[in-house]
């Protein structure tokens, strides 16, 4: 069995994980520039993904989730012009719930606690994790940063083969155990002139 652990989007949500971990543990209590920081993620988000389906980089992220909320028929019309709008409706809602939560926590001084960050972070987590990887995502370069993704899911994908009866298979080949030899193919592919270098 072929594994492929390693490739652009294991890299990145591997990134984005570890940037919202650390931000995760450096938090004692919730902050004004923590609110800051996620109101951002939530603004480049919306611009990232439903800005550029509906044409309006000025809608308002709260008229815009009423609206989704309110009539569905228009949010399934969204949908069937661009699957994933669902996802980010759902991504924007619970980021803009927690951060409404934790703007009234920033006015009462005892809800300042460390929790309270916690539970900003978490429920922010889908949109702040893209902003955090695309201010800081090229400081990751630890690769067992990668490696520990990808084995958590290939320990979840063969405990769901177990539980459905599959042997395990009794070869195992993973991409990563191969890379220097898929680097010097790929140079020999770039020397012949079929392929260049092209970042």
């Amino acid at each position: 069995m072929n594994v492929t652990d390693i490739d652009d989007k294991i890299i990145q949500r591997a990134r984005q994980q570890h940037l919202l971990d650390n931000l995760r543990t450096e938090l004692s209590t919730l902050t004004q520039e923590l609110v800051g920081q996620v109101r951002q993620s939530l603004e480049a988000y919306q611009r990232n993904t439903t800005s550029k389906l509906l044409g309006d980089q000025s809608a308002d992220i709260e008229q815009l989730l009423q609206k989704a909320a309110r009539e569905p028929g228009w949010k399934a019309e969204m949908v069937a012009r661009e699957e994933k709008f669902g996802m980010w409706i759902d991504a924007m809602a619970a980021s803009h719930s927690a951060l409404t939560r934790a703007i009234g926590a920033l006015d009462q001084p005892t809800e300042n606690s460390q929790s309270e960050a916690h539970r900003l972070v978490d429920g922010a987590s889908e949109v702040l994790s893209k902003w955090l990887d695309q201010q800081h995502g090229s400081t990751v370069v630890d690769h067992a940063i990668f490696k520990k993704l990808a084995a958590h899911w290939e320990r979840s994908f063969f405990d769901d083969m177990a539980s459905l009866g599959v042997e395990p298979p009794s070869v195992l080949t993973r991409v990563s155990d191969y890379v220097p030899q898929i680097v010097e193919y790929v140079q020999k592919i770039v020397a012949r002139g079929f392929a260049s270098h092209i970042g």
